[in-house]
């Protein structure tokens, strides 16, 4: 079953074979440390995006900013 799983877990995979005597796990403990290790991927997927996303937001609102700024300084010339 490890071995068909996608590339994404090949760490977990590796872990798993070289910490466990896999003849004596079992099919739902398996699971349950895939599964964990999945919502785990997940949520540092996530939690990188919204990263991203927030410092787009904040590059955006300096650029505004910036030529906002410019802007008034011409009209007071």
């Amino acid at each position: 079953m490890l071995r068909s799983l996608p590339l994404i877990f090949k760490a977990k995979v590796s872990t798993i074979e070289e910490m466990k005597d896999l003849k004596d796990m079992k099919m739902d403990e398996l699971h349950g440390i895939l599964t964990v290790y999945e919502m785990r991927i997940r949520k540092e997927k996530l939690g990188l995006k919204e990263v991203v996303f927030k410092a787009s937001k904040i590059t955006k609102g300096h650029k505004d900013h910036d030529h906002s700024s410019s802007e008034s300084n011409e009209e007071e010339v």
